[in-house]
């Protein structure tokens, strides 16, 4: 009853200019249960109706109303999505909730809504996303990470593909930890490879609303995945949001027309950009550009020594590992 209330009745959560509106009443809801197994194709892992995997969900190719949601909200089964299951498309309100889990390795997984809630990972309890392969592509008027429903926690973990963030000139853009009236959400983005790519608005980490503090973490990790924004510099980060950067990450962060390296050395001075989780010096950075004039971007990577350093570790420790099983 909760899910239905959430995703069909109106409502509206104002967080300090994010407004969280209900899908349209009218529109057709795809429910992921999971209840037999993990393949998006089994129709009894929706319920009724069941979505058509492999093609559009939008009220053109099929008998389905306009602005049709999709929820994936089931913990029997996470849903899998593969190179099996092609490009499929949704016109309406995302949302990963319940501690539901979409994994997605392959394929290309489309969501386009410009008038609702948008794209909601971690609303109303969990949600994690978990892509590794593929495409997952959001055209909606805001991404939001952990929504203002206390304790509503979004994770998206990275670890190859391409997520693209296409969200609505003006609205919130992609928000890491909401924060409103209903309480703070808490938002977790790790990259370890593949690209987070928002090609218009920018980023909140950490939303400060309403009297409450939202909690975002955007983590490098091991891996050479990239951050980057290619439509706008605007990366804010509140009292509780954090970049941290682990070392022997050759991750990227990238943002589009930063010509000069003072702009993330202040957030490494201001403590918004950390190492290993402590406070981190300009001096563990490394800045350079490519492109140039409207398609310019600044790119803040750990020094060469700090981004071998982790792999060296890892790989001594392999080598005493198998030197000790020779031993043995």
């Amino acid at each position: 009853m909760l899910r239905k209330f959430y995703s069909l009745m109106a409502l509206a959560a104002i967080a300090g200019g994010v407004t969280v509106l209900a899908g349209n009443a009218g529109a057709t809801v795809f429910t992921w249960n999971g209840t037999n197994s993990s393949d998006p194709t089994v129709a009894s892992n929706w319920s009724n109706p069941a979505p058509v995997i492999g093609g559009a969900n939008n009220g053109t190719g099929n008998s389905y109303s306009a602005a049709d949601n999709v929820t994936v909200s089931g913990t029997a089964h996470p849903l899998d999505y593969t190179a099996v299951d092609g490009t499929t498309s949704f016109d309406g309100q995302f949302e990963i909730s319940l501690g539901a889990v979409l994994n997605i390795s392959g394929g290309t997984f489309t969501d386009a809504d410009a008038t609702n809630s948008g794209a909601l990972i971690g609303q109303v309890s969990s949600g994690t996303l978990n892509v590794s392969g593929g495409n997952f592509n959001i055209s909606d008027n805001q991404v939001i990470l952990g929504n203002v429903n206390n304790p509503d926690v979004g994770t998206i973990n990275l670890s190859g593909g391409t997520i693209t963030a296409n969200t609505t000139a003006g609205a919130a853009g992609v928000v890491l930890g909401n924060a409103g009236n209903g309480g703070p959400g808490t938002g977790v983005l790790t990259i370890t490879g593949g690209v987070f790519k928002i090609t218009a608005g920018g980023t909140t980490i950490g939303n400060n609303a309403g009297g409450q503090t939202g909690s975002g973490t955007l983590t490098f990790g091991l891996g050479s995945g990239v951050f980057e924004q290619t439509a706008s510099s605007s990366l804010t980060i509140g009292t509780k949001g954090v970049i941290n950067f682990l070392s022997g990450s050759r991750g990227e962060l990238s943002l589009n027309q930063v010509t000069s390296r003072s702009y993330f050395d202040n957030l490494v001075t201001a403590g918004q950009i950390t190492l290993n989780g402590a406070t981190a010096t300009p001096s563990d950075f490394a800045f350079t550009t490519t492109g140039s004039g409207t398609a310019e971007q600044g790119i803040y990577t750990l020094v060469p020594e700090l981004a071998t350093l982790g792999l060296m570790g890892i790989g001594m420790a392999g080598l005493l590992l198998l030197k000790r099983r020779r031993t043995a």
